[in-house]
């Protein structure tokens, strides 16, 4: 079984990978059983290309990481499968304040997935799905589940290509929340922040 190389940030942060870039799922459990216990809470895999295996691999050791906050696992290409991979285990993560899936092209089905996962995450207060080519659909399917985020702070959908309409959708979705605090980072033409969805209803 290939070692998992890490480093320890500081006691609530760990970063780690496969010195082989094997993505095995019992090194996975192994290296989580050693280096995850109390405190260390944070899981980075930022760009380490997993893919849809390496997310399926991930997922087998999301439930003994119940104490995770933070989940960061932009680019890594885990597309449409590796998000309804991701979302079955994302409900075990009570604790979870941030989420960046940034950049892996999950698309309409992968973020339908995501966000019908997110409802009973009640701790989360940043959440990124930047560069997933979700769409105006998309747009519509994260908007869902934003009156179940009460604690939101962030939320980053930035190329994306909601358009106009895909940006109202979010809007509504945090105004049913009464949630006009949410720094929402969009591209969208004409309805750029609060006031001129005010202006657009």
């Amino acid at each position: 079984m290939p070692a998992l190389a890490f480093r320890t940030v500081d006691d609530l942060r760990v970063e780690f990978e496969p010195a082989d870039g094997n993505w095995e799922t019992d090194s996975l459990a192994s290296w989580v059983d050693e280096h995850l216990q109390a405190g260390k809470v944070f899981t980075k895999l930022w760009g380490r290309d997993l893919g849809p295996s390496g997310a399926f691999a991930l997922c087998k050791v999301l439930p003994s990481l119940a104490s995770l906050r933070v989940l960061v696992l932009g680019r890594n290409n885990i597309g449409s499968t590796g998000a309804e991979a991701l979302s079955k285990m994302l409900p075990n993560l009570k604790n979870l304040e941030y989420l960046s899936l940034e950049g892996n092209d999950i698309g309409l089905c992968g973020v339908v997935a995501i966000s019908k996962s997110l409802q009973n995450l009640k701790t989360l207060q940043r959440l990124y799905l930047g560069s997933n080519a979700l769409g105006t659909a998309g747009a519509e399917a994260v908007s869902k589940v934003l009156p179940f985020l009460t604690n939101l702070e962030d939320l980053g959908l930035r190329h994306n290509n909601i358009g106009d309409q895909g940006a109202m959708f979010v809007y509504q979705g945090l105004d049913q929340a009464g949630n006009r605090s949410v720094k929402a980072v969009m591209d969208a033409p004409n309805v750029k922040d609060w006031s001129s969805y005010d202006v657009a209803r």
